[in-house]
């Protein structure tokens, strides 16, 4: 992911975004009940939000808030606003399905560019498949 010199947010206007479209194909509507964001492996205190803060409507996709119904989608900007350094970016987000199943998603680790570098900006696309059951550690 580069890093831009602008666009990230009005007070902070660097940092490292892209766009992710989250796409439930299961049949069952999911209720995320946490959300949690780690730069460089850890989490963040400086991206303590919500699910509903982050996702919202996808363009031609139905919409409820806090809840990617079943068949359709929710979009968000992931990243960081930074003027601090950083190497990646990870999300990972748990929750119940319609059908009762706890289920927790890991988006793919994101490499950040290093600041100032100039770098082309590649077409990111995240459509991880909900529900993904979760796996018993033993």
């Amino acid at each position: 992911m580069p890093f831009r010199e602008n666009g990230c947010s009005p007070l902070t206007p660097q940092g490292w975004y892209t766009s992710a479209r989250l796409q439930e194909t299961g049949g069952a509507s999911f209720t995320p009940s946490a959300f949690v964001q780690k730069l460089d492996g850890n989490v963040s205190a400086l991206l303590a939000e919500s699910f509903n803060s982050r996702f919202g409507a996808c363009t031609g996709s139905p919409f409820s808030a806090g809840v990617i119904l079943a068949k359709s989608a929710v979009c968000a900007t992931v990243g960081v606003c930074a003027s601090t350094s950083f190497h990646s970016y990870q999300f990972q987000i748990t929750g119940t399905d319609a059908n009762g199943h706890a289920l927790t998603f890991d988006s793919p680790l994101l490499q950040f560019g290093a600041m100032g570098q100039s770098m082309s900006i590649p077409s990111v696309s995240l459509k991880p498949e909900f529900p993904r059951p979760i796996r018993p550690t033993r």
